[in-house]
């Protein structure tokens, strides 16, 4: 991996966030604002990315094997950590709620909106198709095994699996189907999905720019050291056990890049939005959101220079 794009790719989100926090101070996040924001990232400009991603592989044998693998990855990433997070959570005492939260944010990370963008940079139109294919199956298992986990139960239920239909996982389906078949999408197509594309990662680095301006103005407290397990677990723990795991397993060179990247982004943006809708505590998702999203520009050149180095 060449270590200076990383260096100024992700020199380039913190400049973003803080456009976005500049911007906070001019245009209040409203409800309507934040929904604009949310709906074009994640219904026009994600699926644009990973649409313009699989129109410029050329898909064989061993692409669909790497994609395979990295789906039952995702899988079992996910589901392990959240069992794991669970279980040291319970063992240093939480209650049975807060255990289930600590869990939950421990996590399910940002591998849509900016891990995607963030691979298409470094690895270019591969590295967009197997970030979105690692974000599906995270999105299987949040929407899944992470939802149920949050609210303590067990059943699965046809509306779980009707949260996963979601515009990027449709188009991650639309793109194996036309990469599969060998459908030439045109000339035309492939230039606005790129155009539309160029967009994810500016917008969502602002978005969560004005975020964290918003909860530092409206002063939302949770103790410091509730939200540092999480922020530990998602953004150093996790992270190095699964380059542990990827030493051991037989993947490409850039698929272990790719899953590396995927591995350590920061909260998945929607965790307190999901966390209010079960009833549980909003706040911790919020501030959780904040500082893993600071933290990561630091953490993560530190994870990708490990990673490096064993792998």
């Amino acid at each position: 991996m060449d270590y200076t794009i990383l260096i100024f790719t992700v020199l380039k989100l913190a400049v973003l966030i803080g456009i976005g926090m500049w911007l906070a101070n001019k245009i209040a996040l409203t409800k309507d604002v934040k929904g604009f924001l949310i709906f074009v990232i994640i219904n026009i400009a994600l699926p644009a990315i990973i649409l313009s991603g699989f129109f410029q592989v050329k898909i064989d044998n061993s692409l669909l094997h790497q994609i395979v693998i990295i789906f039952i990855f995702s899988l079992c990433f996910n589901i392990l950590a959240l069992l794991t997070g669970w279980a040291f959570s319970k063992s240093i005492g939480l209650g049975a709620l807060k255990a289930r939260e600590t869990a939950f944010l421990s996590t399910f990370g940002n591998s849509g909106p900016i891990g995607i963008p963030l691979c298409a940079s470094l690895f270019g139109a591969k590295g967009a198709v197997y970030a979105a294919v690692f974000d599906a199956g995270m999105s299987l298992t949040l929407w899944t095994v992470g939802t149920l986990f949050v609210q303590g139960k067990t059943k699965v239920t046809l509306k779980n699996f009707k949260s996963m239909i979601s515009a990027p996982n449709i188009a991650v389906t639309i793109g194996l189907i036309f990469t599969f078949f060998k459908i030439d999408p045109g000339v035309f197509v492939k230039d606005v999905t790129s155009s539309l594309g160029a967009v994810a990662s500016p917008l969502a680095m602002i978005y969560i720019g004005m975020l964290v301006m918003t909860i530092i103005k409206e002063k939302r407290k949770v103790p410091a050291k509730l939200v540092a397990i999480p922020v530990s677990f998602k953004l150093i723990v996790f992270p190095v056990i699964g380059i542990l795991v990827l030493t051991l397993l037989p993947i490409a060179a850039d698929v272990e890049q790719v899953l590396l990247i995927e591995m350590a982004m920061p909260a998945v943006t929607a965790a307190s939005v999901i966390l209010a809708l079960y009833n549980a505590d909003e706040n911790y998702g919020v501030m959780h959101t904040l500082v893993s999203n600071l933290i990561v520009l630091v953490s993560l050149p530190v994870i990708v220079l490990l990673g490096g180095m064993l792998l």
